[in-house]
């Protein structure tokens, strides 16, 4: 089920506008962002594992509670200033090996 600021506020036994509120003042988002920021930085950690290679960035994306991909590569890319694959290559990076001088090829 999507999460919306009505569930969210009953699950934390509070009224919409009180939970509204808290996340302005605190966070200097509305709700749509401060939930968006949460999904982004699961995604980046999914995208970042070994452990979630075998998946597409768009099922990364759906698992995540994005319903869009286009919104998340939005998203992404505002925050991490790269794109979603860009990403998941610069961070399973490998390092590169040298070989000494001595070593041949």
């Amino acid at each position: 089920t999507a999460l919306n600021m009505p569930k969210m506020a009953t699950l934390l036994k509070t009224s919409p506008h009180t939970l509204s509120q808290f996340i302005n003042d605190h966070y200097q988002q509305n709700f749509s962002e401060f939930i968006n920021n949460h999904r982004i930085q699961e995604a980046a950690v999914w995208l970042s594992s070994d452990k979630y290679n075998y998946l597409k960035i768009s099922a990364i994306a759906f698992e995540c509670g994005f319903n869009s991909l286009s919104v998340f590569n939005q998203v992404f890319k505002k925050q991490f200033h790269m794109t979603p694959s860009e990403y998941r290559n610069h961070t399973q990076a490998k390092p590169i090996s040298f070989r000494s001088a001595s070593e041949k090829p």
